[in-house]
């Protein structure tokens, strides 16, 4: 009977660790994944209030953002490199985020650069920006229920 009651609380201890290992795990790649989106609103923001105003010190969300963001996608890649699914999609969001950068961002920031602000709408006024920003949020919002889901 003894025996029994030690093999039943070594299980429910070893039970318990895993089941800590998997939530910690979890709400790493959920932290991440949400520092993701935080990064990228900083970056709108920063491109933003420069189009506004043409004063380069509002370009240092974006920039402060734009460096950080690899290693947040390396720390993802990490949390997921067991998951194929979740691998998947993470290559998406990333390739939906460099697109985004280089084909809507840099681009109306490099419109307003010694240009006026005119110019620089005539850039936005494509639209192209807050549809790869909307793709990536539905792409990360499925990325993070993903995982929520296993």
């Amino acid at each position: 009977m003894i025996l029994l009651a030690v093999s039943a609380f070594y299980f429910l201890n070893r039970t318990q660790a895993e089941i800590e290992q998997i939530l910690d795990h979890d709400f790493h790649l959920i932290t991440n994944a949400l520092t993701l989106e935080k990064l990228l609103v900083d970056i709108e923001t920063g491109e933003r209030g420069y189009l506004l105003t043409g004063n380069e010190s509002y370009l240092e969300p974006y920039e402060n953002a734009a460096q950080t963001i690899d290693h947040i996608f390396e720390r993802l890649q990490a949390d997921v490199s067991d998951h194929p699914e979740q691998m998947k999609q993470l290559e998406q969001i990333n390739h939906l985020v460099q697109v985004w950068l280089e084909w809507a961002v840099r681009p109306h920031i490099e419109a307003r650069q010694g240009r006026s602000l005119e110019q620089a709408l005539n850039r936005i006024n494509l639209d192209s920006g807050r549809q790869y920003m909307d793709q990536i949020r539905q792409e990360l919002a499925a990325f993070i229920q993903t995982k929520v889901a296993i």
